[in-house]
């Protein structure tokens, strides 16, 4: 595992090791043999599900559940810098997108008309951003929000303001309940 998996490089030296979904495919592979093996009487003790259990917990980390997702492109935000980085592509995207807005409402010439889903892309991109960094939100709650969703409370240091998460969209469904099944309050973030 440690050559295969973790140790390997490229000719020219750069690391280049196998993803642990594909380690894990070896040690099925090696499973199977080991088992045919102790059915011939060759091999009485196999290793293998200790170590399936130490990869166990080795895989309790961010990063290792989402190098263990098969057919999943998963890059879990691992520091601040990154975090950073992704709210200023956000910030970004909404100014962009309220600046051609504001170009097209000063009265220059378009080729048509945008709709109200162009004209605030990056708003809500911004929006859903925040909600699932500041409230915890999951993807298929952020996208299921609405205004009627939104305890505003009597002003901004208003212990009840919050926001009420009773329904989600998971991808390709309808709107449903959300995955626990119970409706939830969240605290709303001043930002």
């Amino acid at each position: 595992w440690a050559r295969e998996i973790s140790g390997r490089t490229l000719p020219d030296g750069t690391p280049a090791p196998l993803t642990t979904l594909t380690g894990r495919g070896y040690v099925d592979v090696l499973a199977s043999m080991l088992g045919y093996a102790r059915d011939l009487g060759l091999l009485f003790d196999n290793p293998i599900p200790a170590f399936r259990e130490q990869l166990r917990r080795r895989s309790r980390t961010k990063q290792a559940r989402a190098d263990a997702e098969a057919g999943r492109s998963v890059r879990p935000i691992a520091g601040l810098a990154e975090l950073r980085r992704l709210v200023e592509a956000a910030e970004t995207e909404a100014e962009n997108d309220f600046a051609r807005l504001f170009e097209v409402q000063k009265g220059h010439a378009t080729k048509r008309a945008l709709t109200l889903e162009e004209r605030t892309h990056g708003l809500r991109g911004l929006v859903a951003v925040l909600a699932m960094l500041d409230a915890g939100l999951r993807m298929g709650e952020v996208a299921a929000l609405t205004w009627g969703q939104i305890r505003w409370g009597e002003s901004e240091d208003d212990p009840q303001r919050a926001l009420w998460i009773d329904r989600a969209r998971a991808k390709s469904c309808p709107v449903g309940p959300p995955k626990s099944g119970r409706p939830r309050a969240v605290a709303l973030s001043r930002r």
